[in-house]
């Protein structure tokens, strides 16, 4: 993530990460960045934007952005199965949702990578043109894809 006047770094990012850690902690957001082990460089974000989420049997809503210079290197992935599982398992959700762009390839083959494309519903196209693809997944729908892709 370079796009910014500073290197973007963990030191250089200490008060946003507070603030999110302040939003996690009055139950209003579950945010994550993702971080190199090594250099601290920050790598992309991913999170539940909205909590409570299961009011009134709403699905949680993730997603994971990664930079594009580490694209394709398995971050987007560990991350979005760390969010799916904490989505479920401490989060408590029923279901959760993710929703990208149509022409969005990068994300739609990280949800092929997870075996959630057959969740994928496309959407009609908006005033824009814009094609819409929602995923939503119970938590057995997940375990089962993890099963499949782990046998």
């Amino acid at each position: 993530m370079r796009d910014g006047p500073e290197e973007e770094t963990v030191p250089v990012y200490e008060a946003k990460i507070r603030e999110w850690n302040a939003a996690s902690e009055r139950g209003e957001k579950a945010l994550m960045v993702i971080a190199l082990k090594d250099t601290h460089e920050l790598i992309g974000m991913s999170g539940y934007p909205w909590l409570p989420a299961n009011a009134a049997g709403r699905a949680g809503n993730t997603g994971v952005m990664i930079d594009a210079s580490h694209a394709k290197k398995g971050y987007g992935r560990e991350a979005m199965s760390a969010m799916l599982d904490y989505g479920f398992d401490v989060l408590g959700f029923e279901r959760i949702e993710q929703a990208t762009h149509l022409v969005n390839t990068p994300y739609r083959a990280l949800v092929r990578s997870l075996g959630l494309e057959k969740f994928e519903v496309q959407g009609k196209p908006n005033a824009q043109g814009t094609v819409w693809c929602l995923y939503e997944v119970s938590r057995e729908e997940w375990q089962a894809a993890k099963a499949e892709r782990a046998g």
